[in-house]
């Protein structure tokens, strides 16, 4: 059962990131895809990131720049539906391995 506070938040990003214009935002992801990626991936999204990608799945295709502003989009979120199984594996592995780096270079500087 999704908090009523993390689908808050699901749902504000979600209208932030529609508001700032900055890329596509296809359909969002349905249950049966969050089940599918849950079980592959062996985690589970938190409420709100759930509220969010169901809302809609922000996509690797910049918006065109319109004068004036300047939009670094680097694909700052997985393709969670049409995402590469390697990609997503090295996107979600990211944090422990720096992590792991990090300590493997506090122990080097003993």
């Amino acid at each position: 059962m999704i908090s009523d506070g993390g689908a808050q938040l699901g749902r504000q990003a979600a209208q932030r990131l529609v508001q700032l214009d900055c890329c596509v935002i296809e359909a969002g992801l349905t249950e049966a895809e969050f089940t599918r990626i849950e079980h592959d991936y062996g985690f589970e999204f938190a409420d709100d990131h759930r509220v969010f990608l169901a809302a809609g799945l922000p996509v690797h295709e910049p918006r065109e720049e319109k004068p004036g502003t300047s939009y670094a989009w680097e694909g700052p979120w997985p393709d969670w539906r049409n995402g590469d199984p390697d990609e997503l594996r090295r996107h979600l592995d990211w944090p422990i391995d720096f992590l792991l780096q990090d300590v493997q270079r506090c122990r080097s500087l003993r």
